[in-house]
């Protein structure tokens, strides 16, 4: 440890209080320097060194974990065969009912709708007695949009009827979604 000589008187007597020390003479305050010792900055050296190996490690297996994603998404690309729809997004094919359907009390409504565009969504309540209502919702914003709203003018329906059987999707878009045989 340093020895400490005080400026004023030259003394080498001191009293510690806290971080400074007192002449024990002349009463002037010294407050002695710290320094850090040798190991103490080895360790810390070590410490920052040991955190940026480990920060470099953390970042290679990132980006490994990044590549074999991408590799995997190439993969799924190469062998997922995506059916082309024919139409522009917005408009539907034209529906041509079979000569079965064309007897179906609900062909014509069903033909109109198939001609809407998209989005779109057809809900019916359809009872053992062969009571029904329907509700339908075209071109909304979203295929969730179109069923939240033809849901709801079904079901609405349905209450004024007194009908028992939920309403439930039979179209979603120009995909049939559910059979109205049970």
């Amino acid at each position: 440890m340093n020895t400490l000589i005080c400026k004023n008187c030259g003394s080498s007597s001191f009293t510690k209080r806290k971080e400074k020390y007192q002449c024990n003479y002349c009463g002037s305050i010294l407050i002695q320097q710290t320094f850090y010792s040798s190991k103490r900055i080895q360790l810390i050296v070590m410490v920052v060194v040991v955190l940026t190996i480990l920060s470099i490690l953390i970042y290679k297996s990132l980006i490994s974990v990044e590549k074999k994603i991408d590799t995997i998404g190439k993969t799924k690309e190469k062998h997922t065969v995506v059916q082309q729809h024919p139409i522009k997004p917005n408009i539907s094919p034209q529906y041509k009912p079979n000569k079965q359907f064309a007897t179906f009390p609900l062909a014509d409504i069903l033909q109109k709708y198939h001609a809407q565009p998209l989005y779109k969504a057809f809900f019916i309540s359809l009872d053992k007695e062969g009571n029904y209502v329907y509700g339908y919702s075209i071109g909304k914003g979203t295929t969730k949009e179109a069923n939240k709203d033809a849901f709801t003018l079904c079901e609405k329906k349905r209450k004024e009827k007194h009908l028992t059987q939920i309403c439930i999707p039979y179209l979603i878009n120009n995909t049939i979604a559910s059979s109205l045989t049970q």
